[in-house]
């Protein structure tokens, strides 16, 4: 089996070499040799060295204008690719030793289009915020059994014939969104086979402060928003028990969100009313919901330990705040504003 791995750049000199040398480290540790995992790396109007450090590790290296994007970056970087398999990751991911053992053993399994990785609990970024993001997308990815809906460009891989068979990623996102579950929900369309692989697993380099949290998750939330609403309106052919708006929030959470926009609703009419009674049911729905956040908040128990885990739920509140002000957001700037990206 041949790999062609998938990289977009833009200004990732920081985090690039070490991602390259994950990829030829963890390619030898799988015995893969013989040209068999080929590297491609689009750069996307780069003003640093990305470039350069791909030639010196020897990768093949395209070029795309940067107003073109992301998905324009990833389209081309996968029909340039020589591979049976193509395998996206981002230029600030490491992965691991075993990833390219656990990938070509998977899809030795002619039924399996596509497998997904995970992210590593631990982050190599102390502070809070940042280990807060990582447990999450390791959380709601590793819990995951079975057949999955979904695509993860940190750490996926696919059969090439069948990606460039439905047209790769929709290249009108041109920055990193929500691009990768919309092209999991194409595959869910078509029947595709799709698995989590523990053993896919990634250090993502990403560093997060708190206003950046509570930005990425307003902004995918609103993207998020109107993909659904983009879909429905489609009216896309579906699969008979095909669950096609899988995303890798648990239900859980997604009810959490629903009943903590509520609580602090009813908690600012409290204040608003001075009505005691409504205080006591809006808290009573915020406790609701952090129970309803229970596994999330487990899993960082048992990972960062429970100082940590405790130290969380003033975030996760706040954090439904932004959530619902993006899902928000999305649906309101769909229609009249005609923002269906």
């Amino acid at each position: 089996m041949s790999f062609t791995v998938v990289i977009p750049v833009k200004n990732g000199e920081a985090t690039l070499d070490r991602c390259l040398a994950s990829i030829r480290e963890s390619a030898a540790e799988a015995g893969l040799g013989d040209g068999r995992v080929e590297v491609v790396v689009v750069d996307n109007g780069s003003a640093d060295r990305s470039a350069e450090i791909a030639e010196e590790r020897g990768c093949r290296v395209l070029y795309v204008p940067a107003a073109e994007g992301v998905s324009v970056s990833r389209n081309t970087g996968a029909r340039a690719g020589r591979g049976e398999v193509l395998v996206f990751t981002d230029s600030d991911v490491v992965i691991n030793k075993r990833a390219f053992t656990s990938l070509h053993l998977a899809l030795s399994d002619p039924e399996l289009d596509g497998v997904v990785g995970t992210q590593d609990p631990r982050t190599p970024y102390s502070n809070y915020c940042s280990r807060f993001k990582n447990f999450w997308m390791a959380y709601s990815y590793r819990r995951l059994r079975g057949p999955v809906t979904l695509f993860y460009t940190t750490a996926a891989a696919i059969r090439r014939e069948l990606f460039l068979e439905l047209g790769g990623f929709d290249e009108a996102y041109r920055k990193p969104a929500v691009e990768d579950t919309a092209f999991g929900q194409r595959l869910g369309e078509v029947g595709a086979r799709v698995e989590i692989r523990r053993g896919f697993q990634v250090d993502h380099l990403k560093e997060y402060t708190l206003l950046s949290l509570l930005g990425t998750d307003f902004q995918r939330s609103a993207l998020l928003a109107r993909l659904l609403l983009r879909r429905r309106s489609a009216a896309a052919p579906r699969k008979p028990g095909r669950r096609l708006n899988t995303t890798s929030v648990p239900v859980a959470v997604m009810a959490g969100v629903v009943l903590g926009t509520l609580s602090w609703a009813l908690l600012a009419a409290a204040l608003i009313a001075a009505k005691p009674a409504l205080a006591l049911g809006a808290a009573a729905g915020l406790l609701l919901c952090l129970l309803l956040h229970g596994g999330f908040i487990g899993f960082m128990a048992r990972h960062g330990g429970a100082w940590f885990a405790l130290r969380s739920i003033p975030l996760i509140l706040v954090d439904l705040l932004w959530i619902s002000a993006g899902l928000g957001w999305g649906v309101l700037s769909y229609w009249p504003g005609g923002r269906e990206y």
